[in-house]
């Protein structure tokens, strides 16, 4: 379900692992969503889930997030750094 929602979220915006946590009926597993997006089932093997598109609710972006930054800056959302 947490793959399913990450690929909902458009290119050029993001949402949050709480938001997708409230979205599937379970506010309080935000880290769930982000241990979920670190491992995909075999029916998503070969699909791009735009894991980059979730940020933590303080928009943070994950830990050593490089990648994450250089993917959603070349979708054109902004990046605020400090």
């Amino acid at each position: 379900a947490v793959w399913k929602k990450a690929l909902e979220v458009p290119a050029g915006q993001v949402t949050s692992y709480g938001d997708i946590a409230k979205a599937l009926g379970c506010p309080a597993h935000s880290r769930h969503v982000g241990k979920a997006l670190h491992f995909l089932p075999p029916q998503f093997q070969g699909q791009e889930v735009p894991w980059w598109r979730i940020v933590a609710s303080s928009g943070a972006l994950r830990t050593g997030g490089n990648r994450q930054r250089v993917l959603l800056e070349e979708e054109g959302v902004p990046i605020k750094i400090g």
